[in-house]
C-alpha cells in the first residue's frame, strides 16, 4: 500500500478512527511525517533492470581470465568481473528509480 492509499483509506474511514479517539486530522498528520519507503513493486522492477542489464553485458563484464593446459584440455582456472561495470550499472538503475519517484 502506498502513502497516498493509505490516506485515502484513512480519510474514507474517518468514523471508524473516531471511535478509537484518535482524529483523523492526527492520523493524517502522522503518515504525512512518514518517510517514504520502497515497494517490493519497485524492488522487483529494479532487480529485473539490472538483471536484463547484466546478462546484456555478456563478456564485457569479464575483466580478465586465466587459462591453464591440461593434457588436451584447456582449463578455465579464474574468472575476473569488472566490479566497477557491475557498480555502474546498480548506480544507473537506482537512478532510474529515483528519477521516477520524483516525477
Amino acid at each position: 500500500m502506498t502513502k497516498q492509499q493509505l490516506l485515502d483509506k484513512l480519510q474514507s474511514s474517518e468514523e471508524l478512527i473516531k471511535i478509537a479517539y484518535v482524529p483523523v486530522s492526527e492520523v493524517i498528520n502522522w503518515v504525512n511525517e512518514l518517510e517514504g519507503g520502497i515497494t517490493q513493486e519497485q524492488i522487483d522492477e529494479i532487480t529485473d533492470n539490472i538483471t536484463d542489464e547484466i546478462t546484456g553485458c555478456g563478456l564485457d563484464l569479464i575483466e580478465d581470465y586465466d587459462l591453464e593446459m591440461n593434457y588436451r584440455e584447456v582449463e578455465l582456472t579464474s574468472v575476473d568481473i569488472s566490479d566497477r561495470r557491475i557498480k555502474n550499472i546498480v548506480t544507473n538503475a537506482l537512478s532510474d528509480l529515483l528519477e521516477k519517484e520524483g516525477d
